[in-house]
């Protein structure tokens, strides 16, 4: 017989006797009622637990306080009447870009000044209204650089700008991302400093000065779409888009912005809302940066100015045209012996906006 064909053999008389065989378990079946109950309950539970953190995350916020949006009479935008609204950590947007103003934060600093000399600073100054703003120069701050020379080697000058807080030294580092989040003890933080691109020329008076001095600053608390005039809450450069509002830019026509060797006044000529493509930062200056600002600009400055003229950029970040990072809000002026001239101001009608 063939190997193929061989009789099977019965394995049942090789069993040991008096031992069963043992069944496998049946698997246990869930109820289908059971198992949608225990999805209805998942489902609450993470509702729920959605819900609560919601709820504490608005119980610990920090209201800020901003504007209701202007019209464009004077008028009107005057009698703004002030909202309270809450900004959540999503409401804050990073930026990125060749000027690196913000680079990854996840919400409102909650930080202080890395000195409290600048805590002092900002204690005396009052925040202001579209109605109420002062006119007054006030001092440079020239007086301070001397100081902060000894605290930081990196100081280059000292900049002030009437009506807001912005009353801080002007750090330098050796590239221009140095101080995108350093403190003054050049430590990390987030709110960082006022800190000038590594280009410019900033070692002398005003002789010595680039064509463009272009100086940054964060703004983590005051980059929507309508901009308040002034907090207590507001840091660095977060009240720079108090110039979008006529009224205020009225009232504020000129800035502070000292080197160790010089005490120097500057006249504002524009201010806007670009892209990063257009290249206002170059310390080289020129013509077209002064056209493509004014013809940006949200108001109409009757100031002349030229290529001659010696120009300061102060730029910083914003989200009024959505949450893209290439926006930016920029305040230009040319450097001036006479601070006191009237300066008439114009709403600008019809402004370039950012190709975002």
């Amino acid at each position: 017989m063939s190997p193929n064909h061989a009789p099977r053999r019965n394995t049942s008389e090789f069993r040991p006797r008096g031992r069963r065989r043992v069944s496998r378990k049946r698997r246990t079946r869930i109820p289908p009622k059971a198992i949608f109950r225990m999805s209805v309950l998942f489902a609450v539970v993470i509702v729920c637990g959605l819900g609560v953190t919601k709820l504490l995350a608005k119980l610990t916020q920090q209201p800020v306080v901003v504007q209701a949006a202007p019209s464009t009479t004077e008028s009107s935008e005057a009698a703004v009447v002030a909202q309270t609204v809450s900004l959540s950590a999503t409401d804050v947007m990073p930026c990125y870009s060749e000027d690196a103003l913000v680079i990854n934060y996840l919400g409102v600093s909650k930080g202080v000044s890395t000195h409290p000399l600048l805590e002092e600073l900002h204690k005396t100054v009052p925040t202001v209204s579209a109605s109420t703003a002062p006119v007054s120069m006030g001092g440079s701050g020239f007086s301070n650089i001397n100081y902060w020379k000894t605290v930081n080697s990196d100081t280059k000058g000292w900049l002030k700008i009437p009506g807001t807080n912005i009353n801080y030294p002007v750090v330098q580092g050796p590239y221009t991302n140095y101080y995108t989040e350093k403190g003054m003890d050049k430590n990390y933080s987030k709110q960082g400093v006022i800190w000038a691109d590594s280009s410019c020329s900033m070692n002398g008076g005003s002789s010595t000065l680039s064509p463009n001095t272009v100086i940054y600053g964060h703004n983590w608390t005051n980059y929507g779409e309508v901009p308040r005039i002034g907090s207590p809450s507001d840091t660095h450069f977060a009240q720079l888009t108090a110039f979008q509002h006529l009224s205020f830019a009225k009232s504020h026509p000129y800035l502070w912005f000292s080197t160790g060797s010089e005490e120097m006044a500057w006249q504002i000529f524009a201010a806007f809302y670009t892209d990063i493509d257009f290249n206002y930062i170059s310390s080289a200056g020129g013509q077209w940066i002064i056209d493509g600002a004014k013809a940006r600009s949200e108001h109409i400055y009757d100031v002349p100015v030229s290529s001659g003229d010696k120009i300061i950029t102060l730029s910083t970040c914003t989200r009024r045209f959505g949450p893209s990072n290439r926006q930016r809000f920029v305040v230009m002026a040319k450097l001036v012996s006479n601070p006191s001239s009237s300066v008439a101001i114009t709403a600008n009608p019809n402004p370039i906006r950012p190709n975002l």
